[in-house]
């Protein structure tokens, strides 16, 4: 067997699961060879070696994977344990286990313990199994970055942001430093919990480490402030952006919509335009936010309007809970009741909160008819959710 048989590693049963598990997940073979991935035409970093096998990984292209190994070598990059583990996990996801194999027997037994545990680690998030995951993450005796930021990812997705800051802190007292994945997931965790003071503090080891140049990393600073309330430092971080995305124009947007500078956000709004960056739906629903929480009801049809009408974007579930929390707040009961009429069925059928949105307009307003054939809806979708019953007995309540 490719893991369990290596005389260097010490927990065989272990090495038994990570085979099967990687043997279950090979897809069949496809019918036509898809095409190759894109080599670098330059010297590239480990980091950017490290993207481009994950890129194969996803892609199942194991011929380019093996054009990037040999990129490597001839860098004489193999040292890095992260680039290892990215080229163990692309050759097995690709089948190439006679590849996988002759990565796995040069490996140190210290680093082939951290590969295998950081890999079922990253399999017991997939299967959202967090006491399993730490326990692997418990047992790895000298952690790498890639164990650290795995567990710190599966907290952070979990709601468990607070326990990814804390371990974020043993990591950099640990002597690992911040890569562009760490701090965003880091990041991510700090707009999560709203704690802004770490989150400045990560911040300014992410300029001490010139990671601020990176979009990706950019945008989740711009995200982490406006989130956390301080929109002049998303502002201030937006600014320094060479040529900020759709991501990055719609964070900061959201920014000041959060902060309640609703013109501001419209302004932004114009401007992306004009530097020719194309709106999203995720951009649309910044918007139709802001106009829910300033009460900007006519505002928010037109945006709405130019959003499936003149830029061709389908409304998602989301920009239809904003709208449907507008005309409820506003008291268009009517218009918010024509609609839902008009949704495509699997967004009623699957969104619980489109329904919770217009029963909270129909208590709002006193509607029991309306309100008792949306709490029926609700509760069809959501059967053990207390809501739908709390809300239909406060409309009761307040009608009576």
């Amino acid at each position: 067997m490719l893991l369990s048989s290596s005389p260097q590693f010490q927990n065989p049963e272990l090495g038994r699961q990570l085979e099967h598990h990687h043997r279950q997940q090979l897809p069949p073979q496809p019918q036509a060879p898809p095409l190759p991935l894109p080599l670098p035409t330059r010297p590239a970093s480990a980091a950017e070696y490290g993207r481009l096998l994950q890129a194969c990984t996803a892609a199942r292209d194991g011929a380019t994977g093996k054009k990037i190994h040999r990129l490597i070598l001839h860098a004489r990059l193999e040292q890095h344990i992260h680039l290892r583990i990215n080229l163990l996990h692309m050759y097995l996801k690709c089948g190439c286990l006679g590849e996988a194999r002759e990565i796995f027997d040069k490996l140190s037994r210290r680093e082939s313990n951290v590969i295998v545990a950081t890999a079922l680690l990253k399999m017991y998030s997939r299967c959202g199994s967090l006491d399993d995951a730490r326990a692997v993450f418990s047992a790895i005796a000298a952690r790498d970055k890639v164990a650290w930021t795995a567990m710190m990812a599966m907290l952070a997705q979990h709601a468990r942001a607070e326990d990814a800051l804390r371990l974020c802190r043993a990591m950099l007292l640990d002597g690992q430093a911040l890569d562009e994945i760490t701090a965003i997931t880091v990041l991510s965790a700090c707009a999560d919990e709203s704690a802004l003071p770490y989150g400045a503090a990560i911040a300014a080891a992410i300029a001490q480490a010139g990671l601020d140049a990176d979009v990706r990393v950019a945008n989740a600073l711009v995200h982490m402030y406006g989130t956390c309330g301080s929109p002049a430092a998303a502002a201030a971080t937006f600014a320094t952006m060479a040529a900020p995305n759709v991501i990055s124009w719609t964070a900061i947007i959201s920014a000041w919509a959060r902060a309640g500078d609703v013109e501001r956000s419209f302004d932004l709004f114009r401007a992306m335009q004009q530097h020719g960056v194309e709106p999203d739906s995720v951009s649309f629903v910044s918007l139709l936010a802001a106009c829910s929480h300033a009460g900007l009801t006519a505002q928010a049809l037109d945006y709405f309007a130019a959003m499936t009408q003149d830029h061709g974007i389908a409304a998602t579930p989301e920009c239809h809970g904003c709208l449907l929390d507008l005309l409820g707040r506003a008291g268009w009961l009517d218009a918010a009741e024509e609609m839902i009429a008009t949704l495509p069925v699997e967004h009623l059928q699957s969104d619980a909160r489109l329904w919770r949105a217009y029963l909270g307009a129909c208590k709002t307003f006193g509607d029991r008819g309306r309100g008792q054939r949306a709490a029926g809806r609700l509760l069809d979708l959501r059967p053990g959710d207390p809501a739908g019953y709390v809300e239909l007995a406060s409309l009761y309540r307040k009608k009576s």
